[in-house]
């Protein structure tokens, strides 16, 4: 195409997309190429046509001038040369010829063999079924008698010896069979339900209908759930023998794995329960096969139980040209974050990797033609962990930091795809039946495909863990008792049942141990108990120690070690003022201060909350630090009364942490204990307001409003 023509053209080749788009006509944009292959493009996302103003491609350096065809996200860049033709709109065609015998049920109920060279119909079979010698004949049903279709020409038709009808054939390309033959952009779509019930049935169907396929499982995975495979894009050119599709491909799955207690090295590698899916053709010339079925490879020591659901989706480009076959697999998978649908449960201890899940075979040809491409894929979790049976032990005997911020799993999705050529067979017999198909492969490559990768800790690390000795609290047995608090802040896989234990420094035993409710997964939850008991009456603290602890697959894990406070935990705090200037000498809130000899004194102790933690009925009860004056100890729970710009209102602090803003009701924390900071979130609209505490007495309490930017003095009621 001369550069002229090309320039005139592009104006009609814009103006023809717009006018596609507004009358709603086809949306189909087709660049036709000289090798037969078909570009498509859809008007509503092209966002522009356009010239290449330099060498675009690097690889092609003859390719002179080049069209650029560009959507939202990407370009697509085509030769001026490799150009043919571009048309707007369907252009599909089908047209058999009229001379061709096209074998319906009736044809092929009548036949009783087939060797891939001779026909044999029953006696029964009228003279309307029998191709005549040069006559074609073309099949695109799939069954037992044609396994692969038919697309041949009689050659003689004879009768045997005992009155069947003897047809012998030769085979010829499906473009003799076809007047025209044209399809482009078309879609055909199959979904295979995993069902749990043994009486499944597989039901054949032609394009877009569903399967039923039974559970699989063996003895230590199962699967459910549905597969879709989807062909898009479509493209049959018979007459430049050329085929391609988009075929995406969208699992949706629930996996469980049960390995029970291993002592030694578990390897196993193996494939159950397939399944071939009898999907027919797509448009009488694409013969997909399907087989589903499962697998698991493992090489691991340890015990494993998951369940997990996983939503997949990938991506394959089948191309045929000229008899040559080709399977471009994904380079990545579709998204970066694991869909919000997804979850994992998981109870492990494993010490090696197990991958397991789908084995979905893809196999490609075309109707009466024996070679083809088949992608092999197995799809699935691929789990790692590092956790031994030995060290399981030792973490429980021992706190060990490294091994306890070490012990993770990884999980992540994988797909292992091998692709190869395929060749069948028909084996002939001396007595003719159905036909005897024999397979060769020949392995172009493998990839594997890595997506949703996620790793996590088998074991919750705590925070802010905090052991006390409980004043004046003395059991019924005279024992001493010693409260614990602590916060998990891990995101871990499954729930925890986290406890205490009180261990002998001496003799590293458990004294007394207590667990509590469990915890959900990624749970940052505060928890606490106070009845830890030291063993003797006058038992000294110092003696002891207290762990953290999680319930873990049958044993009781240590996590880091927290010693047993006792005194004051909070210093006084001084400010030395003197010529105007201060200086901090401590570092604590203030509440009280003294001037003596031109020195003032502040003294002072934070309003430090103990978080409440709904799981424990006997646990810290919440509340304010006391404040020790002259008249005893003073907290913020309470009612409290003020004047805002002339205008009354009343502040409640429940010791819940709920509170009341002139009756609307709210919650509060403590957020800079130090500065006196507190917040309070209004319940009926999530709005949060802050204010300082900046002193504090049995009958008032000062508050600066951040809001209105000014101290305000409340009345105890």
């Amino acid at each position: 195409m001369k550069l002229s023509r090309l320039l005139a053209f592009l104006p009609a080749l814009i103006i023809s997309v717009i006018t596609h788009a507004e009358t709603g006509t086809d949306d189909q944009v087709l660049v036709f190429l000289k090798s037969g292959a078909v570009e498509i493009f859809h008007h509503s996302d092209l966002k522009s046509i356009e010239m290449a103003d330099e060498q675009y491609y690097t690889d092609h350096p003859d390719a002179g001038i080049t069209q650029l065809f560009k959507t939202e996200d990407a370009v697509k860049a085509i030769a001026i040369a490799d150009i043919d033709s571009v048309a707007f709109g369907n252009r599909d065609k089908v047209e058999i010829n009229p001379d061709v015998m096209r074998f319906t049920q009736k044809h092929i109920d009548h036949l009783v063999g087939y060797d891939g060279m001779t026909l044999i119909f029953d006696q029964s079979t009228t003279a309307n079924l029998i191709p005549a010698p040069g006559q074609k004949v073309y099949c695109d049903i799939l069954c037992d008698q044609l396994p692969i279709g038919l697309c041949a020409v009689a050659t003689s038709v004879i009768k045997n010896e005992t009155g069947q009808t003897v047809v012998n054939i030769s085979d010829v390309d499906i473009s003799d069979i076809f007047d025209a033959l044209l399809y482009v952009g078309a879609s055909a779509s199959y979904t295979m339900n995993l069902t749990s019930s043994e009486e499944s049935t597989r039901k054949g169907a032609p394009v877009g209908k569903d399967f039923d396929i039974i559970n699989i499982h063996d003895e230590n995975m199962s699967a459910k759930g549905t597969i879709k495979v989807q062909f898009d894009d479509i493209v049959i050119n018979a007459f430049k023998h050329v085929y391609s599709a988009t075929i995406t491909i969208e699992p949706t799955l629930d996996f469980s794995y049960d390995l029970l207690q291993i002592d030694a090295t578990l390897e196993k590698e193996k494939e159950f329960n397939a399944v071939n899916i009898p999907i027919g053709t797509i448009f009488g010339v694409i013969r997909p096969s399907l087989s589903l079925g499962g697998f698991i490879n493992l090489k691991v020591e340890g015990r494993l139980n998951l369940t997990m659901h996983r939503d997949w989706k990938f991506t394959f480009l089948w191309q045929r040209m000229k008899g040559e076959s080709q399977i471009i697999t994904p380079d990545h998978a579709e998204g970066g974050d694991i869909p919000e649908t997804n979850f994992t449960k998981i109870n492990s201890h494993i010490s090696g990797e197990i991958f397991g899940g789908l084995k979905l075979d893809l196999a490609l040809g075309v109707v009466g033609n024996l070679a083809g491409i088949i992608a092999e894929n197995r799809l699935g979790p691929c789990i790692e962990g590092n956790l031994e049976s030995e060290l399981l032990v030792d973490a429980e005997n021992n706190y060990e930091p490294q091994l306890y911020s070490e012990a993770k799993i990884g999980i992540s999705g994988k797909l292992s795809t091998d692709v190869s050529l395929f060749y069948q067979k028909i084996v002939p017999s001396s007595i003719i039946g159905l036909p005897k198909i024999t397979e060769e492969k020949k392995l172009l490559f493998n990839k594997d495909l890595t997506f949703f990768s996620r790793e996590f800790p088998l074991f919750p690390q705590f925070k802010k863990t905090v052991a006390v000795p409980v004043k004046n609290k003395i059991t019924a047995t005279s024992d001493k008792a010693i409260s614990v608090a602590t916060h998990t802040c891990t995101e871990t896989l499954s729930e925890i049942e986290p406890g205490f234990a009180l261990v002998d420094k001496a003799t590293n035993e458990i004294v007394d141990s207590v667990f509590v409710a469990p915890l959900p997964s990624n749970s940052q939850e505060p928890h606490g108990i106070e009845s830890l008991l030291l063993p003797e009456k006058d038992a000294p603290s110092e003696k002891y120690i207290v762990f953290p602890v999680i319930k873990y697959d049958g044993h009781i894990i240590k996590a880091a070690p927290e010693e047993i406070k006792s005194g004051a935990t909070l210093s006084p705090i001084f400010f030395a003022l003197s010529k105007g200037k201060t200086r901090t000498v401590g570092g604590a809130y203030t509440v009280k201060s003294k001037t003596q000899s031109g020195i003032t004194y502040i003294q002072g102790n934070p309003i430090k909350l103990i978080h409440p933690n709904p799981l424990f009925k006997n646990a810290y009860q919440p509340a304010w630090t006391p404040v020790k004056n002259s008249s005893g100890e003073i907290d913020i729970i309470g009612t409290w009364k003020g004047n805002i710009k002339e205008e009354s209102f009343t502040m409640t602090f429940n010791p819940d942490l709920t509170g009341s803003y002139n009756g609307q009701p709210f919650t509060y924390e403590c957020d800079v204990p130090d500065k006196g900071d507190i917040s309070i979130t209004i319940s009926s609209d999530g709005s949060t307001d802050k204010f300082s505490l900046m002193s504090i007495s049995d009958k008032s309490i000062k508050l600066f409003f951040h809001k209105f930017k000014r101290s305000i003095t409340l009345t105890k009621q």
